[in-house]
């Protein structure tokens, strides 16, 4: 069976009438095969509870349970009333369950932070162990998938982080963007009912099968390293002023589940091996605040490549040991005939949305970094009768409307990061003004893919040669961009670019370093 095919028929059928959800559908079916549960975000009327019920058709002869949250919701209401000729006659507290969650395959939480202590204590154990205690006995849940729903995140005073922790998988559900996915949503006629055939459904029989040979696909060691870089980034930005230390935190039971749910995107997509396109998966998996979800895209994004910037780094190194003596190819000077100077110090940036003259302080430039962010002030210069932007080469340093630069007003922090003849603010693109006689640089096409070429993680392999460095970036980008990963979105690969537009640009530098003119 082509599981891949069998996959993308699923997210067709379930999305029929509905617009811009295929992802909440394919995150949801891969939840439910790594016996995972995934949140959904988003105020009310964005389809939350319409995916849910749409995913208990997947599975044969599957059985539906779901509820709306209150403060006053009780345990009966969820896993079934108390049994009163048990408790009667027997002595014995046990619920009917039949028809509440104990006995539904797909389940449906809708704000769940609004249920209490005693619904969340038992919902703990239904969900990590898939068990339910009624009574005396111990009850193996049926249930494959469980969706919760909320128009807000769990507060940090309630208690709540054990319960949220135990969702995997979390994804921003928010109404319809686009002009032409909004028309296309009001004039396509209603479809209130969907049918799927048992052979396009994932039987029990089926399911099992998955589940026994999900533990065989392999994880290369070039994920590992990229795994273990963001572990390691997410603790040191834990660390940081300001930052609560719940903000990043990830336990080690839950990598542990989010390396399955990578081999589990694996083995749908028809690999053996996890490669760097699951890697995107996390993007809806190591959040906790949405104020920190691009801060853990750029750590994910960087680890796709950290690798071959260190290679870049290494063999720029050497080249710079081996030739010491000889003048560099570009300092100060040439950074100011490379450029058009304004005043003295300041090339002008230019973008697309470009209003007001914006200009950048040359010296800075050395400043900056291809691969991390720095701090960066932009304001308003009288003098200059345009806006400047400038490193803040200490993060301490203030800056206000009372400064000793009587021309800088209206003064606003960035983030700055260094491109090829260009700067990145805030992740958008300027390029810097060429002097007219500066030479262009043109780059070779990568090179065609040998028979000498290693897939083994290159870090282990010490410095590589340019062309290797360039080979493997190439391939990398394939697998990420090219690829055709079922539960990856087209706005998944695109939070990538930035950093392969960074990472395209440390090779060209890199080889500028290792074939000086």
């Amino acid at each position: 069976m082509d599981k891949k095919e069998f996959i993308k028929n699923l997210i067709t059928l379930l999305g029929q009438g509905i617009i811009d959800k295929d992802q909440q559908f394919a995150l949801a079916l891969l939840c439910s095969v790594a016996g995972e549960s995934i949140f959904l975000l988003g105020p009310p009327g964005t389809g939350k509870s319409l995916v849910a019920r749409r995913l208990s058709f997947v599975f044969s002869e599957s059985r539906f349970f779901d509820y709306l949250m209150s403060r006053f919701s009780t345990p009966d209401e969820i896993f079934g009333p108390v049994s009163i000729s048990k408790l009667k006659d027997e002595d014995c507290y046990e619920r009917n369950v039949d028809g509440y969650l104990p006995t539904a395959d797909v389940v449906f939480l809708d704000e769940i932070w609004k249920a209490g202590p005693a619904i969340q204590n038992a919902l703990l154990t239904a969900i990590n162990e898939k068990n339910f205690r009624n009574g005396l006995s111990t009850i193996r849940l049926p249930m494959k998938l469980l969706v919760a729903a909320s128009n807000e995140l769990p507060r940090e005073d309630e208690g709540l982080e054990a319960l949220w922790d135990r969702f995997l998988v979390r994804v921003i559900s928010n109404c319809i963007d686009s002009d032409t996915g909004f028309t296309q949503m009001i004039r396509q006629p209603e479809i209130t009912n969907i049918t799927i055939s048992p052979k396009e459904q994932i039987s029990d029989t089926l399911l099992q099968k998955w589940v026994k040979q999900i533990p065989t696909v392999q994880i290369p060691d070039s994920i590992l390293d990229c795994i273990l870089y963001v572990k390691k980034e997410l603790k040191q930005i834990s660390n940081g002023e300001n930052v609560s230390p719940l903000d990043y935190y990830i336990s080690d039971r839950r990598w542990n589940k989010l390396v399955r749910l990578m081999r589990t995107s694996a083995f749908l997509n028809n690999r053996n091996e996890i490669d760097y396109s699951d890697m995107l998966i996390l993007f809806h998996a190591l959040w906790n605040k949405t104020e920190c979800i691009d801060t853990v895209s750029e750590v994910i994004s960087r680890s796709l490549f950290q690798d071959i910037m260190q290679a870049c780094s290494n063999l720029s190194s050497k080249a710079a040991s081996g030739r010491s003596n000889m003048p560099r190819k570009k300092g100060d000077k040439e950074l100011f005939k490379r450029y058009k100077v304004k005043d003295f110090f300041y090339v002008r940036l230019i973008s697309v949305k470009e209003i007001v003259p914006l200009y950048f302080f040359l010296l800075d430039y050395d400043l900056l970094e291809e691969w991390k962010e720095k701090d960066g002030v932009l304001y308003y210069s009288s003098k200059l009768s345009a806006n400047v932007v400038r490193v803040i080469e200490m993060p301490s340093r203030v800056y206000s409307k009372k400064t000793e630069h009587e021309d800088i007003l209206n003064p606003r922090k960035v983030k700055l990061l260094k491109g090829k003849d260009s700067i990145y603010i805030n992740n958008f693109l300027y390029n810097m003004e060429l002097a007219v006689d500066a030479p262009i640089e043109t780059s070779d096409h990568f090179p065609k893919a040998s028979s000498k070429s290693s897939d083994k993680n290159f870090s282990k392999k010490g410095i590589a040669d340019i062309n290797w460095i360039q080979l493997e970036f190439q391939k990398r980008v394939a697998l990420i961009q090219d690829s055709d990963n079922v539960f990856v979105s087209k706005a998944d690969k695109l939070l990538v670019q930035k950093y392969i537009q960074l990472a395209r640009g440390t090779i060209e530098n890199c080889k500028d370093h290792n074939n000086p003119v």
